[in-house]
């Protein structure tokens, strides 16, 4: 290992404060590529044009901004090694902003010095950078204080509010790099270790003066781009499925793509003169380390179940529940509703529906909250839907899924059960009503004064009208 010489990624923050040196002055092997190909102009990053303007538009319509606009606090979230801080620097430099950024004093901690708590010093950097920042200078934080408790959340939170409800004009771009905890099943929200609900109060999620950017992953065809220019300028060499496998491995993450192919070079050169073993033809499986999928990708690795020479998954099905950003059941609602497109024939769909039957078996008969039985519905759901044999002629068009039509009937149906027990109420209420009416009228039917005859009465009452009226009053 210490023959390559190979570095470990810095974090962010301790990249941002260690400027590279030139490639001129060190060996071949003392720097990252990651660092070294750091994009330099906007026309080098791989975020989304739309995710780029939205940005932009979002700086020029803030308090500080040439609009005049009414944004003070945008929240920039998504998966690491994507631009999101990148991005934000090169914006910022082309549109003649200042960055004064907030640096984590965990990363340099000195024992000798008094404890002072993060989000005391967080809270004193943000109120000087407003009271002296200028109306060209934006406050980044892309390292972000540690916020894993309650009590800390809450100290950001009033932070938070205090500098947005001020009149105070400034600009806060805070950057959120998404990040979950193992879960037994699947990554869903609650396993998030960053959420956006931890980040931004409640308060402030409605708030016109705060805005929440979400960055998608970059695709494929960027990810292809650089790391072939990356090759080409550093003269390597790497074959193309094994090109294809590093961009498939890192889910997205292009700054792990570079590492990974820098690493992969290095390790290559030095074995050249080992002779190698024969190599299978099947795609490594799903690399657990990686982020989540989106609900639909997931879908459709379950639907198009690719399939490596040798006939096993490009990926797993316990890969994918583990990946999928739902709940199995939830996930299988959505399975079931778009299976029939992808079957030719109805042996096929008999023999998924009996693996879902058998599934939704297992279900039932525990405890809805047994999370043991929701593993094992997804993964006979999964695997029943994976084993069948693809389509004869598999095309890879673009197929678009469906919602399922289960909530809408299940909404459908408890609509229906709300109107029929309103009409069951109506009619025992005008039926109570009718048997009231029915002996009132008996009653009044029954009444013997109602038998006299106006000389009857004033013979037995008197004809006086105001001892008829006192009467009648009484």
């Amino acid at each position: 290992m210490d023959e390559w010489n190979f570095t470990l990624p810095d974090s962010p923050s301790q990249r941002s404060a260690k400027r590279k040196r030139s490639a001129s002055t060190e060996d071949h092997q003392s720097y990252l590529w990651a660092d070294q190909y750091e994009p330099k102009s906007m026309a080098d990053v791989c975020v989304r044009g739309d995710k780029v303007r939205e940005l932009q538009g979002a700086i020029e319509s803030s308090a500080i901004g040439s609009r005049q606009g009414h944004y003070k606090l945008l929240l920039l979230s998504g998966q690491s090694g994507i631009g999101k801080s990148t991005l934000v620097r090169l914006l910022c430099k082309s549109m003649n902003y200042d960055i004064l950024e907030w640096i984590n004093p965990s990363n340099d901690y000195d024992p000798t010095d008094s404890h002072t708590h993060t989000m005391t010093l967080f809270s004193r950097f943000l109120t000087s950078s407003i009271l002296r920042g200028s109306q060209r200078q934006i406050i980044f934080v892309d390292d972000m204080p540690d916020i894993t408790t309650d009590d800390i959340k809450r100290q950001l939170h009033s932070i938070l509010k205090h500098i947005v409800y001020s009149p105070a004009k400034f600009l806060l771009i805070m950057v959120a790099t998404d990040a979950w905890m193992e879960s037994l099943s699947y990554r869903d929200y609650d396993s998030k270790l960053n959420r956006s609900i931890d980040i931004i109060p409640a308060e402030l999620n409605t708030d016109l003066r705060v805005k929440h950017i979400k960055f998608n992953p970059v695709n494929k065809t960027n990810m292809n781009k650089v790391l072939k220019n990356i090759l080409s300028q550093e003269h390597a060499n790497v074959p193309k499925d094994r090109l294809d496998d590093i961009i498939e491995k890192s889910d997205g993450d292009i700054r792990a793509a570079i590492n990974t192919l820098q690493f992969d070079t290095i390790h290559s050169r030095k074995a050249r003169k080992v002779p190698s073993k024969k190599k299978s033809g099947d795609k490594p499986p799903f690399d657990d380390k990686t982020g989540p999928l989106t609900l639909f990708h997931a879908v459709g690795k379950v639907l198009y179940a690719k399939r490596n020479p040798n006939g096993t998954y490009e990926s797993k099905p316990e890969h994918i529940l583990a990946k999928c950003p739902v709940d199995n059941d939830t996930f299988i609602t959505y399975l079931h509703q778009n299976y029939s497109e992808f079957f030719d024939d109805m042996e096929s769909c008999t023999t998924l529906l009996n693996y879902l039957s058998d599934a939704d078996t297992i279900r039932s008969q525990h405890d809805w909250q047994d999370t043991s039985a929701s593993i094992y519905r997804g993964l006979v759901s999964v695997n029943g839907i994976m084993i069948n044999p693809p389509r004869e002629r598999t095309t890879y068009r673009q197929q678009f899924f469906d919602k399922p039509r289960f909530y809408e009937a299940q909404l459908a149906t408890q609509q229906q059960k709300l109107e029929n027990y309103r009409k069951d109420f109506m009619a025992s209420v005008q039926s109570r009503m009718a048997d009231y009416e029915s002996q009132e009228q008996m009653e009044y039917q029954d009444d013997p004064i109602q038998d006299f005859s106006e000389d009857e009465f004033d013979d037995i009452y008197g004809d006086d009208d105001d001892e008829l009226a006192a009467f009648m009053d009484y």
